[in-house]
């Protein structure tokens, strides 16, 4: 009986392919990977020329849906086509934050937390259009995404380790968030060990907490000479004492514009498809000030939520 070698039917010995009867019912059962057959049920009559009419019986190459024979198709030059399935769901969201703060002249320089959203399970967000817009010319504008490296608590000086990337993915930045309000003690220098880009641990990255800081008040963290991502944070140290909490941020930039005219609307459209969140993974809006400032500021993300 014929044997089976990766799809090719061979004949008893092994060692020529056999030449197979016309087949116009293929069962499940059938070995070949590929299905040739005649569409007149006559055995193939033979290859023809390219553009050629398909008689007497010509070969066709086709596939199997599961229960029916189907041919491959091409267009009038016989190059094959494919058809690309289209999301079954999509659903278009902007991403909005409009408002007029007061920022202090300690804590400009600094970016502040505007807005963040959660992509839900099962979708991912396609970002097309970013939009910001300041009253006056001191404004800087963020759009990226984060993952919670960490949380620390100063006043305990405890850390909660959190989520990592998984390489080759890393963080273009990491920073410390206020998230519960600094006392007045002290300011306090937090010396923080990481994986760098490239997957080396025990690297180290410093940044200073002010005392009286507010929530929402993002500190950079200098990472250490030759760094420029982050994979994950593994612990904290500390000098001098104080109180609050702060969470470290690891993120990655899609949009950051400075917005040096004052009264100016500022607008980016990426490549379609080039800045996509998945399922799970929080977009965060941010601000920065470079002076002390009131003033109303605006920044938007369009974007379609399509099934994952």
């Amino acid at each position: 009986m014929p044997l089976e070698n990766r799809g090719i039917i061979y004949d008893a010995d092994g060692d020529s392919p056999a030449v197979m009867p016309a087949n116009t019912s293929p069962a499940t059962s059938d070995p070949a990977l590929v299905v040739i057959l005649s569409p007149n049920g006559s055995s193939p009559g033979g290859s023809l020329a390219n553009g050629a009419v398909g008689n007497p019986n010509p070969v066709i190459v086709g596939g199997r849906d599961g229960a029916n024979v189907r041919t491959l198709l091409t267009d009038s030059t016989g190059q094959l086509k494919v058809v690309v399935s289209q999301p079954t769901t999509a659903i278009s969201i902007t991403l909005a934050y409009d408002q007029s703060v007061a920022v202090a002249g300690a804590q400009a320089n600094a970016f502040f937390n505007a807005l963040t959203y959660t992509v839900p399970a099962s979708y991912k967000l396609v970002m097309a259009q970013f939009n910001s817009y300041s009253a006056d010319n001191r404004v800087t504008a963020r759009v990226s995404k984060y993952v919670s490296a960490g949380t620390w608590n100063i006043g305990t000086q405890v850390f909660t380790a959190g989520s990592a990337y998984t390489t080759p993915a890393f963080a273009s930045y990491l920073e410390a968030e206020v998230t519960t309000v600094t006392g007045g003690s002290n300011n306090v220098t937090l010396t923080i060990t990481y994986t760098n880009q490239d997957g080396t641990s025990g690297r180290t990255g410093t940044c200073t907490v002010p005392k009286n800081t507010p929530v929402g008040y993002k500190l950079p963290v200098v990472l250490q000479s030759g760094d420029y991502g982050v994979v994950s944070v593994q612990s904290i140290a500390q000098v001098s004492t104080n109180t609050g909490i702060v969470q470290l941020k690891a993120g990655v930039e899609f949009y950051n514009q400075a917005m040096t005219t004052a009264g100016q609307s500022y607008l980016f459209a990426p490549p379609a498809g080039a800045q996509i969140v998945a399922a799970g993974e929080v977009v965060e809006l941010a601000w920065e000030s470079n002076a002390a400032a009131t003033s109303e500021r605006i920044i938007k993300v369009a974007g379609v939520l399509q099934s994952a």
